[in-house]
């Protein structure tokens, strides 16, 4: 389907073999994606969910439903949960559908006594914590996290991140000392982090932001996008 630029035609293969290969994932979603007629897709990825339930099924229903009837958001959040407990981009939703901080809080910690040191569920958590300037808390959570740190290739963009909430956090607090001592660390750790070199340029005295500049160059010999944001930043600033 994906050979045809028509939309009906990509519908009709679609709707064809999902006949032959009824309420499959793929075909379901694919279905759902294209289908101008939101009831439409809700309908098939409903009936594929109560036939052949997945992870996948739920969270393409629950995006629809973000765009277009907010209100089933959480229902439907709270029925996928009860089944996929490992779904952390449906916990994720599920708590962005809230407004206050003591209830989304209570959902993150239910999240993460299942997914335990789940790096983006407390990456959101932090976040969210910030969001509403509770940063004594969001510094407990940082502490905890960051304890739990094993150094491998996989998490170190992710890691370094959460080091790098960690660091506005002292910064926010006017906690200089904590905060060069973190930055410091987290380079150690991560040497090669874009978004690191980024933060520590921008906030450097301005007759130590050249050496800082040098220094991130030289670990990046490759070039790093937000490193020349800021080296640009810095740049204009100085109207060079």
């Amino acid at each position: 389907y994906k050979s045809f630029n028509n939309i009906k035609d990509s519908i009709i293969i679609l709707k064809d073999a999902l006949n032959y290969h009824l309420y499959h994932e793929e075909l379901s979603i694919a279905l759902a994606q294209i289908e101008p007629n939101i009831n439409i897709s809700i309908k098939v990825l409903k009936s594929a969910i109560q036939h052949q339930s997945t992870s996948r099924l739920y969270m393409k229903l629950i995006c629809i439903y973000r765009l277009h009837y907010p209100k089933l958001v959480q229902e439907t959040c709270e029925k996928a949960l009860t089944i996929y407990k490992n779904a952390y981009k449906i916990w994720l939703i599920y708590i962005q559908s809230y407004d206050t901080i003591e209830i989304k809080r209570n959902i993150y910690k239910k999240a993460l006594k299942i997914n335990k040191n789940h790096l983006i569920l407390y990456y959101n958590y932090i976040k969210d914590e910030l969001l509403y300037k509770e940063y004594d808390r969001a510094r407990t959570i940082c502490t905890h996290i960051i304890s739990t740190f094993i150094i491998d290739k996989k998490n170190e963009e992710l890691q370094g991140m959460i080091y790098l909430l960690y660091i506005k956090i002292e910064f926010m607090s006017n906690n200089n000392t904590n905060t060069n001592f973190l930055l410091e660390k987290a380079l150690q750790l991560y040497p090669c982090h874009g978004l690191l070199w980024s933060y520590c340029i921008a906030i450097s005295n301005k007759h130590l932001q050249k050496v800082k500049i040098q220094q991130a160059l030289q670990c990046n010999p490759h070039g790093n996008i937000y490193i020349y944001c800021t080296i640009a930043k810095v740049f204009y600033h100085k109207k060079k």
